[in-house]
């Protein structure tokens, strides 16, 4: 995969997908983005789905004041097969 469609891939899911509080949208942009079986791993584990990952969004986000919004806290790291950008979540 070319780093534009990765660098793309990561933005969308920081802010189409982890930033979305419209249940909706973020459904129609985790089916848009990734396979049935996608996994995802942060510091709570590892969970495996689109289900798994709308859930998992909307655990953070009900957790976190309305006015907080994710941004990118760190460069894109590419390994093999895996993709990564560390984010963060707060004020504007």
């Amino acid at each position: 995969m070319a780093n534009s469609a990765i660098t793309t891939l990561m933005h969308t899911n920081l802010y189409e997908i982890f930033g979305q509080r419209d249940p909706g949208l973020r459904r129609e942009a985790i089916v848009r983005t990734y396979a049935e079986d996608i996994a995802f791993s942060d510091e709570s584990g590892t969970i495996v789905g689109r289900a798994a990952i709308d859930d998992r969004v909307q655990q953070v986000l009900g957790n976190a004041p309305e006015n907080f919004t994710f941004a990118p806290d760190g460069p894109i790291y590419v390994g093999e097969d895996i993709a990564a950008l560390a984010w963060r979540l707060g004020p504007p």
